[in-house]
């Protein structure tokens, strides 16, 4: 029972030492969300070291397409907010960092931090320029140190990552038509300093407040207004419904409402044994990751050192004494997981059903698209590694002088508590594991004691760099303002010598002119009378010569009149003898049609004839052949007749051939032929008919 005040006590200090958002229960949702909501606007590919990025399909139709470009700035209770017109910049512009890889363009590489936006800041000290650039993968938060002026030389953004604009365009809905060519860029950054300013605040959204230009200045020189207003966490964050319907769901996820500005946040949680560590499709593997930092557009090298020094200096007023590591995201044992690494969860002590992966990410290391922590410094200055050596130090100390891992009071405690007073064995297992437990403990407990009072210290720095940044960019604004008078005042006396200038030019001007004017007054008079002379002789001239055009007409309308009175008789004279010759022609064609009219049917009359007699002729030839071909069938059928009777009288009885010549038949050989005579004639009549 004496160890129960120890257990409170240490839950207290826990307790304590939480930071706010800890303690408020939030949604959280699995990395899948990012893969199932982001697959209709890009496509996923697996870069070595960074592992699965997504790549969206507005860079690919676009080369100059840039992260955070899209959109507009607003100015909240977290800083600076990026208000994307894209429906995938809930999540990109939010979550993780940005890489250009070189052969594939922009890419994004996941992460588990929520923040207004992740970029760095510069403008220029004329106050006419402000630029951002998004962070690159290596950039990771802690909130002990955040990010400051010394992002651009720690993390190597060059002039070509940056977007730039002017401060009276800064308020503008859609900062892409604005953005200044990048070709500019080089010059600008040469010509300006870094302003950003990433840290930890309590009370607001995922307690990370975006720093950067200052918002009173940006209202007054932004020619659209810059409205002031709250972040607030949507509650209403459907998971299953973005997973399932992205582009419905996601169109307009994070909006204003009012003065608020309502932003989808959801922690998002390391991959369970059971959920899908990669995307459904990933489209392309690059294996030799090269990562283009932003200065292939700096052609001399004297201007790309005279740069980098710029920001070695820009980073020098602000650098810690301990600087982040560049983490780039470690793989998983599979290799499967690579940017997104989902480290063992066994082990993890959840104290009170509390989730403590983002504990673990926002005390210690902070969190980047690589997850996982390492062992690197705590806030307080001490690593979990030196803890735990010294605390491993002070039990072999014990040891020594007691002989055991316990003193006296301690084994004395464990002996009165087990009723077995002076045991050897001193506690049982459980004993030792509760207070091995209780041990662990306070030192979480002195760790966050430390690293709240490294906190402290890192604010209270940081507010006296703030306060020495401001106080020299005061001097230097007193020190423009002197220059500027004195500019002013070297203005105003060359104003006065052009304007003296100007004057001794018109007076001179006006000189001349008067006499060129005069010159030019008596020019116009003598041409005035030169051209009234010519103009009378000219009238006089054309008066004589429209009488004798009047003349000369009327004799050509006379002349023409009697022209055109024998040219009518001609025509008259020629239309009579035209009618006469009609007539004779006529006449002429009719006797002639007549007679011709004769000829034909004379010579149709002849051809009739010779027709017929042709016809007659050939008729009566025909008929002769076809006599003497019938004639001669007769013949050959009588000398047959006659052979076929000789024969049979041969071969009859001599009695019966004599009766049969004396008694021949009627109509004999003499009959028949008569027949066939008239016959013949008949059709030689017909024929002449």
């Amino acid at each position: 029972m004496k160890t129960l005040p120890l257990l409170l006590l240490s839950f207290a200090l826990w307790c304590v030492a939480l930071p706010p958002r800890a303690v408020q229960a939030q949604e959280t949702v699995s990395f899948e969300l990012f893969y199932d909501s982001l697959d209709p606007y890009g496509e996923w590919v697996e870069v070595d070291d960074y592992g699965y990025c997504w790549r969206p399909y507005a860079a690919m139709d676009d080369p100059m397409w840039r992260p955070y470009s899209d959109g507009s700035w607003a100015h909240t209770d977290g800083g600076w907010t990026w208000v994307s017109n894209e429906d995938f910049g809930w999540a990109t512009y939010h979550y993780g960092r940005w890489a250009r890889v070189i052969g594939m363009g922009w890419v994004w590489v996941p992460g588990y931090e929520w923040a207004p936006a992740w970029v760095s800041w510069r403008d220029t000290p004329d106050r006419e320029y402000v630029g951002w650039a998004p962070l690159p993968p290596e950039a990771r938060f802690e909130i002990s140190i955040g990010f400051n002026t010394w992002v651009d030389d720690y993390y190597d953004i060059g002039p070509s990552c940056y977007n730039f604009v002017r401060y009276r365009d800064f308020g503008e809905p859609r900062l892409r038509t604005v953005i200044m060519p990048y070709e500019r860029n080089v010059t600008i950054i040469n010509n300006s300093v870094n302003i950003t300013h990433i840290s930890y605040r309590d009370s607001i959204v995922n307690n990370v407040y975006i720093g950067g230009p200052q918002y009173g200045f940006v209202r007054e020189r932004s020619a659209r207004e810059v409205r002031e207003m709250k972040l607030r966490r949507r509650d209403d964050f459907d998971f299953e419904r973005m997973r399932r319907d992205p582009k419905e769901y996601g169109r307009g996820i994070n909006h204003r409402e009012g003065d608020n500005f309502l932003v989808a946040a959801p922690n998002i949680r390391r991959f369970r044994d059971d959920e899908r560590r990669e995307p459904a499709k990933v489209k392309e593997r690059v294996t030799d990751r090269r990562i283009d930092r932003g200065w292939d557009g700096v052609k001399d090298p004297a201007v790309a050192q005279r740069i980098r020094e710029r920001m070695r200096q820009d980073g020098d007023r602000t650098r810690p004494q301990v600087m982040p590591e560049k983490v780039v995201g470690g793989r998983e044992r599979d290799g499967r997981i690579g940017a997104n690494d989902d480290r063992d969860q066994k082990g993890r002590d959840n104290r009170d059903g509390r989730d403590m992966n983002r504990e673990d990410r926002r005390t210690g290391p902070g969190a980047l698209p690589g997850g996982g922590r390492d062992e690197r410094l705590t806030p307080g200055g001490a690593s979990q590694a030196d803890i735990a050596r010294r605390l491993e130090e002070e039990k072999k100390l014990r040891e020594q002088r007691g002989g055991t891992a316990m003193d006296d009071r301690e084994r004395k405690r464990n002996n009165d508590e087990d009723g077995r007073v002076g045991r050897p064995g001193g506690a049982p297992p459980d004993m030792a594991d509760r207070r091995e437990k209780e041990r662990r403990d306070a030192i979480e407990s002195e760790q966050r004691r430390r690293a709240m009072e490294g906190e402290d210290a890192a604010k209270k720095k940081e507010m006296a760099e703030r306060e020495r940044v401001d106080q020299e960019r005061g001097e230097k604004m007193k020190m423009d303002a002197q220059r500027e008078k004195e500019r002013q005042a070297a203005m105003e006396s060359k104003k006065r010598d052009d304007a003296e200038r100007m004057q001794r030019d018109r007076e001179e001007k006006m000189r001349g002119d008067s006499q060129r004017d005069k010159e030019r007054q008596a020019a116009m008079e003598s041409k005035k009378r030169d051209d009234a002379v010519r103009m009378q002789r000219e009238r006089e001239g054309g008066e004589q010569a429209a009488k004798e055009r009047m003349e000369g007409e009327r004799r050509k309308a006379m002349e023409s009149r009697a022209r055109e009175q024998n040219e009518a008789q001609e025509r008259m004279r020629n239309v009579e003898r035209e009618k006469q010759q009609r007539a004779g022609k006529e006449m002429q064609d009719r006797q002639r049609a007549a007679a011709e009219g004769a000829q034909r049917r004379e010579a149709e009359n002849g051809q009739r004839k010779a027709m017929e007699d042709a016809r007659r002729r050939s008729d009566d030839s025909q008929r002769e052949a076809a006599e003497r071909s019938r004639r001669a069938a007769e013949e050959g059928r009588r000398q047959q007749l006659q052979s076929q009777q000789r024969r049979a009288e041969e071969s009859r009885p001599q009695p019966q051939i004599q009766r049969r010549e004396d008694n021949p038949p009627a109509g004999g050989r003499e009959g028949g032929k008569r027949g066939h005579d008239k016959d013949d004639d008949k059709e030689k009549e017909k024929g002449r008919k």
